[in-house]
């Protein structure tokens, strides 16, 4: 069940009319948790039975973990529970991947082996869920949490819908209390959730499928010798706001959902277009993930306090292909971790110049820009499918002075959406993650949301999925 469907909207008007007609937070808890159930089962029932086939595995690896009567005995319970967690990816979301690069690799050593590929379903969310799973294992090993004792609370922890199919990877420590507790949802709750979801909407209806076929077609049509050089450009341009406008508008949705159910979600973007440096914007972009990223791999592999600076890149570089890996069973995502992790590497070798005192007012503006130009190039290595449209597209970016009306009409959305994304991201950091919602005016949030649901409705719902569905 997409968000941005009319299902969607029967389905959350329904449940949210009971559920704030049930006084007691146990059993609101069920009633979500049953209706948690039912959206992912929209998609593919099959693929729900593996949901909670694992949530029980997780479940009971988390229970023998807390009961563990040694450090050793409990370490092997989380060493099953890992390899349980990553055999499930392994399985769903990269056999066939491994399958054709075994069947390439033997080809080229002379070997000959017969194309087999898996029927396999992607299933929806899987990246987030088996992480979110993970994460809880960790923490109740490192003792960060106590491991909550009802298996139902805690398939409600991993199955709740706002978040369930493209995240924020919520925290044990941060999601799971609140089930616990009741929730009195006040009038600010109802105001800030209700804008939240309005923004996600305009980033996803408006702003990202509103690109989505420009984009398309600079990518789609390069070979072809029909899009000039300034069209390859703005179309590459065009899909930093197309991802941040699709993911982002999910984040925000989620978050808008939830807070209308009572709840706090991580905040999963702050103005990442802002940031002056590649370590900045990781700080700043999917920050359930980087952070998810940073404490359960980057400083179990050592980090950054390596005695030898050469290990240190050697992590940037690991943690971050790794990471690319998780987007997609595909090398062009590998390679984007890897471009990643050598920018991070450059930041990190440079960081005492980073360092040093601005002497102008201004002195942001060029490692800024360097940062939004660099982190869009990495976006054209995400977007595209192969090497071969990779050189088309290179190649063809020699004509850059050949104009067209075309690449008119791209700049013009470029130019309107950037501006609005800069403007909101601008706000955002001056008033602080969730100030510069809940301290807007009361003429000012009615005029803004006033224009949202318009734009929304204009443009309308549409039904093109999320990009991360499939990650």
């Amino acid at each position: 069940m997409l968000f941005n469907s009319t299902s969607f909207f029967l389905f959350f008007a329904l449940l949210y009319i009971v559920y704030l007609r049930i006084p007691s937070y146990k059993w609101q808890n069920y009633l979500l948790l049953a209706s948690s159930i039912f959206f992912y089962a929209k998609g593919n029932s099959k693929l729900t039975l593996l949901l909670l086939g694992y949530t029980s595995f997780s479940y009971f690896i988390s229970q023998r973990i807390h009961l563990g009567r040694s450090e050793k005995e409990r370490k092997r319970w989380l060493i099953l529970g890992t390899i349980g967690s990553l055999g499930v990816l392994c399985i769903f979301k990269y056999m066939n991947f491994f399958i054709e690069n075994f069947i390439e690799l033997s080809s080229m050593l002379g070997l000959s082996f017969s194309q087999t590929t898996l029927k396999i379903m992607l299933p929806l969310g899987i990246s987030f869920y088996t992480f979110q799973c993970l994460g809880y294992l960790v923490d109740v090993y490192r003792k960060d949490i106590e491991p909550v004792k009802g298996f139902l609370f805690f398939t409600l922890f991993i199955s709740f819908f706002p978040q369930l199919v493209a995240g924020p990877i919520e925290r044990g420590s941060n999601l799971m209390p609140q089930f616990l507790k009741r929730r009195i949802i006040g009038f600010s709750d109802i105001r800030i959730g209700v804008m939240y979801a309005a923004i996600g909407y305009f980033l996803k209806c408006v702003m990202a499928d509103t690109v989505s076929p420009l984009v398309d077609y600079s990518f789609n049509a390069a070979h072809t010798g029909m899009v000039t050089g300034m069209e390859t450009l703005l179309g590459i341009l065009l899909f930093g706001l197309q991802i941040y406008g699709d993911f982002a508008g999910y984040s925000f949705i989620a978050l808008g959902v939830a807070r209308l159910f009572g709840f706090k979600l991580m905040y999963n973007f702050r103005s990442p277009y802002f940031s002056k440096s590649p370590r900045e914007f990781w700080h700043r972009w999917h920050v359930s993930l980087s952070t998810w990223i940073r404490d359960y791999l980057f400083i179990s592999i050592g980090g950054s306090h390596e005695k030898n600076e050469g290990k240190n890149y050697r992590n940037l570089m690991v943690t971050m292909g790794l990471a690319g890996l998780w987007h997609g069973a595909s090398w062009n995502y590998v390679f984007w971790g890897f471009y990643h992790g050598f920018l991070l590497s450059m930041n990190r070798l440079f960081a005492r110049k980073e360092k040093e005192k601005a002497s102008k007012r201004f002195s942001w503006l060029v490692p800024g820009v360097c940062t939004f130009f660099l982190v869009h190039l990495g976006w054209f290595f995400f977007r595209v499918k192969s090497y071969e449209q990779a050189k088309t597209m290179i190649l063809n970016m020699g004509s850059l002075l050949h104009w067209t009306p075309l690449a008119g009409f791209y700049l013009i959305n470029w130019s309107v959406f950037l501006g609005i994304v800069l403007l909101q991201h601008w706000w955002q950091e001056k008033k602080g993650d969730e100030k510069w919602v809940s301290h807007l005016g009361q003429f000012s949030y009615v005029v803004l949301l006033t224009f949202l649901v318009v734009s929304v409705y204009i443009a309308g719902l549409g039904s093109k999925e999320f990009i991360y569905f499939k990650f």
